[in-house]
């Protein structure tokens, strides 16, 4: 049977509207991010990696406030290419903005519905009615993720019906038949929507609903992580050594991750379920925390080394 008429379709077109405030909201908040403090980040990126851990503390703060990793790596990118950074002061920046990306998925799982109207009104206040331009800044920051716990609410009311098809559910066990086809799923999700901040809401959503097992949806969260470098390969393709290496670098990061925690999935579970027993979207949240910051903090202590090798003129290119 059509699952158009095994489903509520006010539910299908509510889900939709919410996902579409969802993803408006996280990209109206990195444009405005982006062009109100891009020569500061720009001027930031230049003036404070001199020092590795520095440059590891400025990606994850300047990710955490424009809500978009895959923006961040793309402009470094872009500085290498222009001779502006080089490789050694770029990577450390990648690292920190892997970090950094983990901040969405930590939010919004925190619920926030009953305080919601209050946060909406204060957002309001400081963008109208405020002549400075710091707080109107502010208020149009706390609008914008007003706008995503909109969507995500949306989304979350409509979501059971729309699952519950036998359709989907006859289909979905195929995503969690196998590690492999979970990592597979999410590698294509996230790369077909280009957003890793999207398809982290939405797999917690899922999850809240049972309709995916916590193990599986750990494992399409592995998936996530591989696929949302697609943006900085396509940014690398068109740039020198220096950016296509630091592209390069960022999907090979991310794959190593899947690689050492391939094995790790129950305790990673058992870890996340120990840390938040009854808040399901939370495990993911701190599922996806632990596993970027356990890598970084792996790769971290080779970060020179590994700066020497992907450096072009030290390979003679």
């Amino acid at each position: 049977m059509n699952i158009l008429h095994e489903t509520n379709m006010k539910s299908i077109i509510e889900f939709i509207f919410g996902l579409t405030i969802f993803i408006l909201s996280i990209r109206l908040l990195s444009s405005y991010m982006e062009n109100n403090l891009n020569n500061k980040i720009k001027n930031i990126l230049t003036d404070f990696t001199y020092k590795k851990f520095n440059g590891l503390i400025i990606g994850i703060i300047i990710t955490v406030i424009v809500q978009s990793s895959s923006l961040v790596i793309v402009l470094v990118i872009i500085l290498a290419h222009s001779n502006v950074l080089d490789i050694k002061r770029a990577l450390p920046i990648v690292l920190g903005s892997n970090i950094g990306t983990t901040f969405t998925g930590q939010i919004t799982a925190f619920n926030v519905k009953n305080i919601l109207p209050i946060i909406i009104l204060s957002g309001l206040i400081l963008y109208l009615y405020s002549m400075d331009n710091k707080y109107r800044l502010a208020g149009s920051f706390i609008l914008c993720i007003s706008l995503i716990f909109i969507g995500i609410e949306l989304m979350g009311s409509s979501l059971y019906k729309v699952t519950s098809s036998n359709y989907i559910l006859k289909n979905i066990g195929y995503v969690y038949d196998s590690k492999i086809n979970s990592i597979l799923f999410g590698s294509f999700f996230s790369s077909l929507i280009h957003s890793s901040s999207t398809s982290i809401v939405l797999l917690q959503l899922i999850s809240e609903k049972e309709i995916i097992p916590l193990l599986s949806s750990i494992y399409i969260l592995f998936g996530l992580n591989i696929g949302t470098s697609i943006d900085a390969i396509i940014a690398g393709i068109s740039t020198n050594n220096y950016g296509r290496r630091i592209a390069l670098f960022h999907l090979l990061f991310n794959i190593l991750g899947v690689i050492i925690f391939f094995y790790l999935g129950d305790l990673l579970k058992s870890l996340v379920m120990i840390l938040s027993p009854y808040n399901i979207s939370r495990q993911i949240a701190n599922a996806h925390t632990i596993f970027n910051i356990t890598i970084v903090m792996l790769i971290f202590p080779f970060i020179d080394y590994i700066s020497d090798i992907l450096n072009p003129k030290k390979l003679g290119s």
